[in-house]
């Protein structure tokens, strides 16, 4: 829900994302309203760009590399660099992705907050459009979340979840995405 993944975009493919994260997901004045961009590049490259549309935040842009691992479709490796941006530190990251059975696990470090931090995450297949996606964020002030993703429609997918922030931020959020993908070159 939260974490960066080892997964890149193909080239020329796009993904359009409104998202929302608040106490109420939908209407609160608390709720963060953003509209994310990502675009696949050559060589496993993946540029993205995030921008707060109620609070006047941002934007923050995103960077990742795949890296390409020699006999395995089943296993992804990338470097990325998020929150690049207005007023927010760069957050480096390593992850791995890793097929498990039907499901996937995804396992990283990331630099944030001044501290290192480890995440784990979980993929899980329901049903032909429905998959159970989780995950854990190490640390004062990281999170964990549960939710589910629904592809909709064939270029469309809705996830929706539930995220619980530890340290001094210590409330729940729901998290919200719509998400829109399609092949633009």
């Amino acid at each position: 829900m939260v974490i960066p993944t080892a997964d890149c975009l193909d080239r020329g493919s796009v993904c359009l994302d409104y998202f929302t994260q608040g106490r109420d997901a939908f209407l609160g004045s608390d709720c963060d309203r953003f509209l994310g961009v990502e675009v696949g590049l050559p060589r496993g490259f993946e540029i993205g760009i995030d921008h707060c549309l109620n609070h006047g935040d941002g934007p923050w842009w995103n960077l990742k590399w795949q890296l390409p691992l020699e006999g395995s479709d089943r296993r992804a490796l990338a470097l990325g660099l998020q929150n690049v941006g207005h007023e927010a530190s760069a957050q480096p990251y390593l992850a791995l992705a890793q097929a498990i059975g039907r499901g996937r696990g995804h396992l990283g470090v990331m630099r944030a907050d001044s501290a290192t931090r480890l995440y784990l995450g979980a993929e899980a297949p329901v049903s032909e459009i429905l998959t159970f996606a989780g995950d854990y964020l190490s640390g004062p002030g990281g999170s964990t979340s549960v939710g589910l993703v629904w592809s909709i429609a064939p270029a469309w997918s809705l996830m929706v979840g539930r995220i619980w922030n530890r340290g001094e931020e210590s409330e729940r959020h729901w998290y919200v995405d719509l998400g829109y993908a399609f092949t633009a070159f």
